[in-house]
């Protein structure tokens, strides 16, 4: 068993893994690697993508790990909640976890090549960020993972209206109605949800990491706390998409 990281480390973690994914998406659009082997480029999102998920499980654990005596309640916070769930439920098989719209699109159309609708959940920022980009991931997906068994306890009960709430999720299905579409063509944008959690993580442990310059620096440069999405107020679109051949 690997020993827990320093929040430091745990935090470099995360801002490295955000930026390769924010690497990926660039390398595969517009006209890149997908266009080039669009295998490798929807492989590459999704191996960065879960990537930065485990780091922000790692965040978490480090967290705890070096202020046992400062408890964080993760849960407690709809945002981290969201990215913890999303990291749960990425870790399951391949046949069940959120898919981006990369891999639902070439798993269900009839071929990467076909033109296909999908309504598209964002979040936009108080402060356009100009690192902004998009990773679309599958409501239905999720919201499967959301209704799993164990949702009968209590506390998880209470953690998935948290984060149904947070998302807006009751409107999904009103957005697929509006666009004469079925509700598994809804996906939202998880980067601004990553960057609220940041910011989330930044407020809850700024008041700890004084002693600690690399994490304090780490959190004044890469997760302020005054740049968040709006999830009350979604941008909603409904737009072509397909892969290259």
């Amino acid at each position: 068993m690997h020993p827990t990281p320093a929040v430091a480390d745990a935090l470099a973690g995360l801002a490295r893994a955000f930026d390769a994914l924010h690497e990926a998406d660039v390398r595969a659009n517009p006209g890149g690697l997908l266009a080039q082997d669009r295998p490798r480029a929807v492989a590459d999102i999704d191996a960065a993508l879960d990537a930065t998920l485990s780091a922000f499980h790692t965040l978490c654990l480090a967290t705890d790990a070096q202020w046992p005596d400062v408890p964080v309640d993760w849960y407690a916070n709809a945002d981290l909640a969201l990215v913890l769930a999303l990291h749960a439920a990425r870790a399951q098989g391949d046949a069940r976890r959120p898919r981006t719209v990369y891999a639902a699109h070439a798993q269900g159309a009839p071929r990467p090549t076909a033109l296909e609708h999908y309504v598209l959940v964002d979040f936009d920022y108080a402060v356009e960020r100009a690192d902004a980009f998009d990773v679309f991931l599958s409501w239905t997906d999720f919201e499967a993972y959301l209704a799993q068994d164990g949702a009968a306890h209590q506390r998880r009960a209470a953690t998935v209206a948290c984060i149904r709430h947070y998302l807006g999720a009751d409107d999904f299905p009103h957005y697929a109605a509006h666009h004469a579409l079925p509700l598994e063509r809804v996906f939202f944008n998880v980067v601004p949800l990553f960057v609220n959690a940041g910011a989330t993580v930044a407020t809850l442990i700024a008041p700890v990491v004084e002693a600690d310059a690399q994490a304090r620096a780490l959190l004044g440069h890469r997760f302020a706390a005054n740049v968040r999405a709006d999830t009350r107020r979604p941008l909603v679109s409904c737009g072509p998409f397909l892969l290259p051949a």
